[in-house]
């Protein structure tokens, strides 16, 4: 396994693209629906990057970068269109510790962008470690074609009851198993469960917390 897959909490960190172009456009706008601290630099960039900055969006920067700009960065994307520009801010990264993204250049790269799935909270990422981005984008939309409409709401209802439920049972097995079933329930439901069907299933939960709490 050339890269190994994680998901990062960007949520308000501090995260930096290096160019202006079309592409860091798109890197711009899916970094934002993480909630990154996204700063663009660039001595030129596109209206669309210059809207969102003006929207308070992004920081963006309209020079060229320095080594000092990534101070404090978490994340930085190599994304001008000069590939030895792009080599100096990956090795600049790689000096101060900084994960790093290069545009077309798995090489030069710390990490990679795959073709991603988004429905809710449902996030999957796809990769082929850069061998194929198209046989990338055919799995994720096979993928894709599988998940049920009402996935995305049985996520937000089964996050908004885990509080709830990690308060009421305290035995881990029998919660375990309280939100496989759940999850099962409303999957063959097409969508969360009603208040009764939730009801019968906590009371039957219940006893077999009881019972357990008693051997």
């Amino acid at each position: 396994m050339a890269y190994f897959p994680l998901f990062f909490d960007f949520s308000n960190k501090p995260v930096s693209i290096i160019g202006g172009g079309h592409t860091a456009l798109e890197k711009a706008k899916r970094l934002l629906k993480t909630g990154a601290a996204l700063t663009i630099i660039a001595p030129e960039c596109a209206d669309e990057l210059a809207q969102m900055a003006a929207q308070k969006k992004i920081q963006l920067i309209n020079r060229g970068w320095m080594v000092s700009d990534l101070d404090g960065c978490q994340f930085v994307i190599a994304a001008t269109d000069d590939y030895f520009e792009n080599e100096r801010i990956a090795k600049a990264c790689r000096y101060k510790g900084i994960l790093c993204n290069v545009v077309d250049n798995a090489g030069l790269s710390d990490c990679i962008f795959g073709a991603v799935i988004e429905q809710g909270d449902l996030v999957i990422g796809v990769s082929t470690s850069g061998a194929s981005p198209s046989a990338a984008v055919y799995i994720k939309n096979q993928i894709r074609s599988i998940i049920p409409e009402e996935f995305s709401s049985i996520l937000e209802w089964l996050a908004a009851l885990r509080p709830v439920m990690i308060e009421r049972y305290k035995v881990q097995f029998v919660r375990a198993a309280l939100f496989s079933q759940l999850f099962k329930d409303s999957l063959a439901n097409h969508g969360p469960l009603d208040a009764d069907h939730l009801e019968a299933l906590l009371l039957l939960y219940d006893q077999k917390q009881k019972e357990e709490k008693q051997k």
